[in-house]
């Protein structure tokens, strides 16, 4: 039965191709106009959440056919965000409060993780990384494959076969970063940052400098870089002013463009100002 769906769902996706993101882009910002202001609420909103489901299933269910590389792709971007952007966060949200929660919610986004980072690599593995895949859709399938890996190792420090594939995780980044460096809106420039800073011996800062320039070209419109750059620079840094600053800059572009990931980015920045004072 599923296999069916899978079939089913590839066939009216390869006909409209770009169409499956479209739809639920126009999705988000129906649902926009009418929810309440971001400052509002810590949680992450209800119509996030569910839209994020709804997506990740599909996004699951499209994998099972075994799809091409565009599709390939944007599914596993989809699974991704789901994971890691949604479910991860609400693991650390209810880390306090329902640890067996929590533990559901990691669990799940290791799961979605590993499927996206299989699926990734299933392809990528078998093709040379070359001028004619950078001038392909297997570029973006690459970039995805790299982020669901390096979700995967953040979240589950237990799998050590992950972990011991780091190398080929940030080769995958920096392949992107090297072939199209605004790919994403500074997305690769920003995932191979993130590889060189988490890595030992990684050039710091390289990583820097690559995150100021991300900042710089898309900051003005995009949220979670600042969350990200406050998480992972300001707070090892013990800076608690860069560190709210940040995010609270995080939050105003947010408010002025609320797309879905800022939309997220904004419920993170939140919560994370109110445990500002234990974090310090």
């Amino acid at each position: 039965m599923l296999l069916m769906q899978a079939r089913l769902i590839q066939a009216v996706a390869n006909r409209i191709a770009d169409g499956c993101t479209r739809l639920i882009a126009r999705s988000l910002v129906a649902v926009l106009v009418f929810t309440p202001t971001l400052a509002q609420a810590t949680p992450l909103p209800g119509d996030i959440k569910t839209l994020s489901c709804v997506a990740g299933k599909l996004g699951e269910l499209v994998l099972w056919s075994d799809p091409k590389p565009r599709l390939r792709a944007w599914a596993i971007s989809i699974l991704v965000k789901d994971a890691y952007g949604v479910r991860a966060f609400e693991a650390e949200q209810l880390e306090l409060t329902d640890p067996d929660a929590a533990k559901s919610k990691r669990a799940e986004a290791i799961r979605l993780l590993r499927i996206a980072k299989d699926a990734g690599w299933d392809h990528m593995k078998s093709i040379a990384l070359n001028a004619r895949a950078a001038a392909s859709d297997e570029l973006a399938l690459a970039y995805w494959t790299s982020a669901a890996w390096g979700a995967l190792i953040a979240l589950d420090r237990d799998d050590l076969d992950a972990l011991a594939d780091w190398p080929k995780a940030k080769a995958l980044a920096d392949w992107v970063r090297q072939q199209q460096a605004d790919f994403g809106e500074g997305a690769a420039k920003m995932l191979a940052a993130s590889f060189e800073w988490s890595s030992p011996g990684g050039d710091k800062a390289q990583a820097k400098l690559w995150f100021a320039e991300v900042l710089n070209q898309y900051g003005a419109r995009q949220a979670m870089p600042h969350v990200l750059l406050a998480e992972q620079i300001d707070l090892d840094a013990g800076d608690r002013q860069a560190f709210e600053d940040r995010l609270r800059l995080a939050l105003k572009v947010a408010e002025a463009y609320p797309s879905f990931e800022n939309r997220v980015a904004a419920s993170k920045a939140l919560w994370l100002l109110d445990r500002i004072d234990g974090l310090f």
